[in-house]
């Protein structure tokens, strides 16, 4: 079966009534984003390191591009460094293969003196149609819905794809510099926490909650378990609280109107919440496989008979050796038989863990 990627700029208003149409794409496309927040991967857009020139170890510009239906798309962040650590970065996005650019914003990372993260703050007026959380309102008319709806989900993939959240400001607090009790997320009034336990020196649970300006509610707990490496074997997440988490497979072209705004507005926000945990609430095992503890053949993320599979092959070059050259990831609804292969993307490194380069094929 083919895997059905995301489609860009959609929906648009046509798409309403059309076989495979408004509430269809809506979906396919929340689900992609959903599947890309587990894996880190975002389908079918290439990277490229050291775009300004410098070096690939502190490259000038990182830039991601895909061609779709005859545009390309740019997402690139400049960079700041001081030393061997980025300290600020400059965030924009291109519609026309970057003959122009909008500004998402900027970031200033701030590091402790033994140079553990300690604070990320957004600044800068997007240009960029940046997320608007409140929307879309039942009460918009339909062609304003529409065109929230697409804004808002381009703007997800587009931060999906650099791994960054605009607007939410990050900080720590708690236990020590290498091993902080609270990592608060800040936008606004909102606000996401994770509480950490450690042991040993490694994680042990995380208990992420929400606060909407009125006090927090619990999202979820991660509970990792190690290998006899300290390799992360697993993650599981408990059943999340009174949190809104993503309906999988919504919305729906049976719902009626407010139904499916409701369900649309609810995942935009659980996948927003999701690009900053960097979780979608999926289960995680490893697999050694053909490889071992430290290299594992095979990631999974697992909700039910939902399956994200990512085939790994590792580097034995002087360049690339020990990581990871090749992902393809597979797909599947079952639990098993029959997968949608999603894509397969191959990794180019300057010297082991520099990378310069990966490309979908």
């Amino acid at each position: 079966m083919a895997y059905d990627s995301f489609t860009e700029n959609s929906p648009v208003a046509s798409d309403l009534g059309a076989s495979g149409g408004f509430a269809e794409i809506i979906e396919k496309n929340l689900q992609d984003l959903r599947n890309a927040v587990n894996t880190g991967l975002i389908v079918d857009w290439d990277f490229a390191a050291n775009v300004g020139g410098s070096d690939y170890v502190t490259p000038d510009e990182y830039e991601w591009s895909r061609i779709f239906d005859g545009l390309e798309y740019k997402l690139r962040c400049q960079n700041t460094w001081t030393g061997d650590y980025v300290t600020a970065t400059v965030w924009e996005f291109s519609y026309d293969g970057g003959a122009t650019w909008e500004l998402i914003g900027n970031e200033t990372i701030v590091y402790d003196v033994d140079e553990n993260l300690e604070t990320v703050t957004w600044s800068g007026t997007a240009v960029f149609e940046v997320i608007e959380d409140a929307k879309p309102l039942k009460t918009d008319l339909f062609m304003e819905t529409v065109d929230y709806i697409r804004n808002n989900i381009m703007a997800l993939r587009a931060e999906l794809t650099g791994q960054i959240m605009y607007d939410w400001d990050y900080s720590v607090s708690g236990g020590t510099a290498e091993e902080p009790q609270y990592l608060i997320y800040t936008k606004g009034s909102e606000k996401l926490r994770a509480t950490n336990t450690y042991s040993t020196g490694l994680i042990q649970t995380v208990v992420w909650e929400y606060d909407s300006g009125s006090g927090y509610i619990d999202i979820g707990t991660e509970t990792y378990a190690f290998d006899s490496d300290g390799e992360t074997e697993t993650i599981t997440w408990s059943a999340a609280g009174a949190y809104e988490s993503f309906q999988n497979n919504k919305p729906s072209s049976a719902d009626n109107a407010d139904t499916t705004i409701a369900n649309i507005k609810r995942n935009f926000l659980a996948l927003r919440d999701g690009c900053v945990i960097g979780s979608m609430y999926w289960n995680y095992s490893k697999t050694d496989g053909t490889g071992s503890n430290d290299k594992p053949q095979y990631y999974y993320y697992k909700n039910g008979s939902l399956w994200i599979q990512v085939e790994n092959v590792w580097g034995t070059d002087p360049e690339n050796l020990d990581s990871i050259i090749q992902q393809t990831i597979i797909y599947t609804e079952t639990g098993g038989a029959p997968y949608e292969t999603a894509g397969t993307v191959n990794y180019v490194y300057d010297s082991p863990t520099i990378l310069k380069s990966s490309t979908w094929v």
